[in-house]
């Protein structure tokens, strides 16, 4: 479960998710004033410290660096003169230089897309297995709340001797995969392996307010030249995420809560238990609660502020649409 606030995914944060924290990002929390760097057996990550650029004078130009190994990706901008620019002040000027360096060779990297950006605030060197050459991970801030944090993922090609960009989330906010927008990716290692954790950002308000709608954990790594889910490779993880997310559905299920949590927490759980091939009897725990009268129209409505429609369909409609629980809920 990721239960995330308007956050700005830094280092600081990175270190943290990856010491085994579960992921709770608060709400203002700004880029990091710390370098991540985590590595076991070959694979690891190195986040940069991003500076404080809030201080850098107009025209002032700047690089930040992350390094693995030989390897290091370099970011370069300039702080804006103009007073239309939207930099806000915080993380490294949108657009600049993107580069990977070894040695005497410089590989340049295509930008982001980068809708909307004002400024970089994630850059990171990745090694997911025994690749020679690093994956890229960058990410920029749009300004914003519960929407703003977008990744981009480069790979190097042999077939072309060039890093190309495999995933792009800023590319016109189309989301390309379970991908939290107000979070983006973090860096941890899970079990000797590196993985991007994020949430699925279609749960976010469908169900209820932001708080309300708690997200379900994906875990992504990189392999076969693309950026893949592996949650399902890690059950404990999701084990642990859909009993706590059970908890909240049995804490709002009474009518002194105003069932407030109730119907988004239930979705993430019922979402994590397909995940891990439970469904089943997970859609049999929903079609409990309705027969009691628990999910009626009159809470659904209350809770969510909707007028018309049933929550047991809607779930059940949602779920399916968006890859969850095929063959398991009927």
């Amino acid at each position: 479960m990721i239960v995330v606030a308007a956050a700005l995914v830094g280092s600081s944060l990175l270190g943290a998710a990856s010491s085994g924290a579960s992921t709770n990002l608060s709400s203002g929390a700004k880029v990091g004033a710390m370098s991540a760097r985590h590595s076991a057996a070959g694979v690891g990550y190195h986040c940069a410290r991003a500076p404080k650029s809030a201080a850098m004078k107009p025209g002032a130009r700047a690089t930040e660096v992350a390094s693995f190994g030989l390897y290091q990706v370099r970011y370069t901008s300039t702080v804006p003169t103009s007073k239309s620019s939207n930099y806000m002040g915080y993380g490294m000027p949108f657009p600049g230089s993107l580069r990977v360096v070894a040695a005497k060779i410089t590989w340049p990297l295509t930008s982001p897309v980068g809708t909307g950006f004002a400024a970089i605030v994630q850059l990171c060197a990745i090694r997911f297995g025994a690749e020679r050459h690093p994956e890229i991970l960058v990410a920029g801030f749009t300004g914003g709340a519960h929407c703003c944090d977008l990744a981009a993922v480069y790979a190097y090609d042999a077939a072309t001797t060039k890093y190309v960009k495999v995933l792009d989330e800023s590319a016109k906010y189309v989301a390309r995969l379970k991908y939290d927008p107000n979070a983006g990716f973090v860096p941890r290692m899970v079990a000797g392996r590196v993985v991007l954790e994020t949430g699925d950002g279609s749960f976010a308000y469908h169900f209820g307010c932001y708080a309300c709608t708690p997200m379900p954990r994906r875990l992504y790594s990189f392999a076969s030249g693309r950026v893949i889910d592996v949650t399902a490779h890690f059950p404990s993880l999701v084990k642990s995420d859909a009993a706590s997310l059970w908890q909240s559905v049995r804490s709002n299920e009474s009518p002194a809560s105003g069932y407030s949590g109730l119907f988004g927490s239930l979705a993430a759980w019922v979402a994590e238990r397909c995940t891990i091939g439970a469904g089943r009897d997970a859609w049999s725990q929903v079609e409990r609660l309705a027969a009691q009268g628990t999910l009626s129209d009159a809470n659904y409505h209350l809770a969510t502020f909707v007028t018309k429609g049933s929550y047991v369909p809607s779930l059940r409609r949602f779920l399916l649409a968006n890859g969850y629980c095929k063959g398991q809920v009927q």
